[in-house]
């Protein structure tokens, strides 16, 4: 039985996210059953990058500073430049990568948002360097939108083991 039904996952981004990269990976949590939050620096609607094609709008559902770790199994990053640019100035977030990561929590990025880890001091290594999905026991690293099934699949699979280990308690 699929324990990603009972996951709470938490996004981080803001102007300038990859559209893709959020919105595919939230819609497949969703569906599966996950409840899938997004905060950022406000609650006013944010705008995703558009090369070529129409920028997407999503309202976050709280502010960087209304986050409760606590009450979050997983973080997702996902990549845009600007994004993660604004995101690593904010205190908060930076507050935010560290008690995920050392809580043991699942910590996934992709490519952009990655920087964000290293600005927080976890080890991400350098994702534009490695073809494939780097996984270990807590954090997935992604190579961006061409990867976001695979992205999405080790990170419901990094959930998931960090659900049963916890449950084994």
């Amino acid at each position: 039985m699929p324990l990603i039904d009972a996951a709470r996952v938490l996004i981080l981004a803001t102007d300038g996210f990859e559209q893709p990269e959020l919105f595919r990976t939230r819609e497949r949590l969703r569906d599966l059953g996950a409840e899938v939050r997004i905060a950022a620096l406000g609650t006013t609607p944010i705008r995703g990058a558009a090369e070529g094609r129409s920028a997407l709008r999503i309202t976050p559902d709280m502010t960087l500073t209304q986050v409760d770790c606590e009450r979050f199994d997983a973080l997702l990053i996902p990549g845009g430049e600007a994004s993660a640019a604004a995101l690593k100035e904010q205190q908060r977030a930076l507050e935010i990568v560290r008690d995920f990561a050392g809580a043991g929590k699942p910590v996934a990025a992709t490519r952009g948002g990655a920087c964000l880890l290293d600005a927080a001091g976890v080890d991400a290594g350098d994702p534009s360097a490695v073809p494939e999905i780097r996984r270990d026991a807590r954090l997935v690293v992604g190579g961006g939108a061409a990867q976001i099934t695979a992205f999405t699949d080790a990170l419901i699979e990094a959930i998931e083991g960090r659900m049963v280990a916890m449950a084994a308690r």
